[in-house]
């Protein structure tokens, strides 16, 4: 098989999968609240795994991608310990996090830093 088959067919592995999680997710949510922060049900790995998601857009990917080019595969390393320590730093937070937002009852992060904190100038800054 050509390399062109083989890309098409991971291509449509992969819609395939993120339909069947895109079903699995619109079973278990019943609102906004769900949707924006999974309830009070979602444990600190997702959630930590959601927040790092969130935290590396493409712009940061296309710029680790940019610099290492730029520098050479020592730039690497870089990419790394950011992607990797910083991943496993929100897991380690998530928990906390989590509990905290089981009282405040914050939908976005800039909610949850307003009500934490009890400052809409953050609220702002934030958004």
């Amino acid at each position: 098989m050509s390399l062109n088959t083989w890309m098409i067919c991971g291509l449509a592995l992969y819609v395939l999968f993120v339909v069947y999680v895109g079903f699995l997710g619109a079973k278990k949510i019943k609102g906004l609240s769900d949707f924006a922060v999974a309830g009070e049900s979602m444990g600190p790995i997702p959630l930590g795994l959601a927040f790092a998601a969130s935290f590396f857009s493409a712009a940061t990917f296309m710029g680790y991608v940019g610099f290492c080019y730029a520098w050479g595969a020592t730039g690497l390393w870089i990419f790394l310990a950011i992607f990797m320590a910083s991943t496993l730093g929100f897991i380690l937070l998530a928990k906390g996090v989590r509990n905290t937002n089981i009282e405040l009852k914050s939908i976005s992060m800039a909610d949850w830093l307003a009500k934490r904190y009890d400052s809409d100038v953050l609220r702002g800054l934030c958004s």
